[in-house]
């Protein structure tokens, strides 16, 4: 998949050419799995996309345009909206638990953090398409201790005009979009910049 980035032993006679399988384990069946995996991914990724879109005409938003209003419910109890990040740059992650990007992105979203912890860096994970169990397990798997909304993402997501997941919005401390990265996200320096902007732009918001 693409990503959209917005923002400032050799063989030989008798030797076997792949290793024998038995009822459909090995690396053929590894790979098997793997590949329906993928395929899967892609197809409910474009059902959400397709599911959204006949929710809201919405365009996705872009650098400059202000986060909307929200209130998702959070993975623990209590809600959260767009005041509690108010003077905060903020990370929006909108993944789904059945999404393998959404996934493996989150080595680079947890680097990002603890990268910024001293910088009032703030995230939100938002739950999409997906059941509030599996986003549950979606958090434990990944050890996560930041908020995690599992009731409202798609309202939320819907208005800024997300199409798959994953999505990282970035934005600052006044709540303007500074980036938008849609895919996954495969190395760290496909987003670093756009964490620096906003935490750069909250750091002369502060001293000014």
């Amino acid at each position: 998949m693409s990503n959209t980035l917005s923002g400032d032993a050799p063989s030989g006679a008798g030797l076997e050419s792949e290793p024998k399988l038995s009822g459909g384990t090995g690396l053929r069946g590894r790979l098997n799995t793997i590949i329906v995996l993928v395929a899967l991914g892609i197809v409910l990724n474009a059902i959400f996309s397709a599911s959204l879109k006949s929710r809201t005409s919405t365009e996705m938003l872009k650098v400059g345009d202000n986060i909307p209003a929200f209130s998702v419910e959070l993975l623990g109890g209590g809600e959260a909206n767009l005041s509690a990040f108010t003077g905060r740059p903020t990370v929006y992650y909108f993944f789904a638990n059945w999404c393998p990007c959404s996934h493996e992105s989150m080595t680079f979203i947890k680097k990002a953090m603890d990268e910024h912890a001293g910088d009032g860096l703030a995230i939100l994970m938002v739950g999409i398409q997906d059941s509030s169990s599996n986003f549950e397990k979606f958090a434990k798997t990944h050890d996560i201790k930041y908020p995690v909304g599992i009731n409202g993402g798609e309202p939320f997501a819907g208005d800024i005009g997300v199409r798959i997941t994953p999505t990282t919005v970035f934005a600052d401390a006044d709540g303007v979009i500074r980036g938008i990265f849609v895919g996954k996200i495969e190395e760290y320096g496909q987003i670093k910049e756009l964490l620096n902007n906003i935490v750069a732009k909250t750091t002369q918001d502060t001293a000014a």
